[in-house]
């Protein structure tokens, strides 16, 4: 499957900076001085693309906004932190050897998340896995 990025965005990179990036044939330059964070963006998008949520949350930024294949994803700072915790509580519980309290997970995804737009979106559903 052809995989088709046309537009990146991150708002508030380093709470202060804003960057769009409109992307032609999947082909992307950047061309700046050093130390303007030429490194820190192709990093963003790499590990937003690639699905490395824990990598992702070293950067600081509130959203991240992006067109893949048509369709118009966002990634919330605030989000991705709240599913990194679940996700923790969830891997420490079963190496405890807890069974997870599915209950009060369904009840917190319910709550954060807006099931509807999970279900229809497959990026979003394989971070709930």
């Amino acid at each position: 499957m052809q995989i088709e990025l046309t537009q990146f965005d991150i708002l508030r990179l380093h709470g202060d900076m804003d960057v769009k990036i409109s992307i032609r044939d999947n082909k992307l330059v950047i061309v700046a001085e050093n130390g303007l964070g030429k490194t820190t963006i192709v990093n963003i998008i790499y590990y937003t693309l690639s699905r490395q949520w824990y990598k992702l949350t070293e950067y600081q930024f509130e959203k991240i906004r992006f067109t893949l294949n048509g369709n118009m994803y966002e990634i919330i700072r605030e989000e991705l932190n709240d599913f990194i915790k679940l996700r923790n509580l969830k891997k420490r519980n079963i190496r405890r050897g807890v069974n997870p309290r599915i209950t009060s997970i369904s009840e917190y995804i319910l709550e954060k998340y807006n099931v509807k737009a999970l279900l229809e979106n497959t990026l979003e559903l394989d971070k709930l896995a």
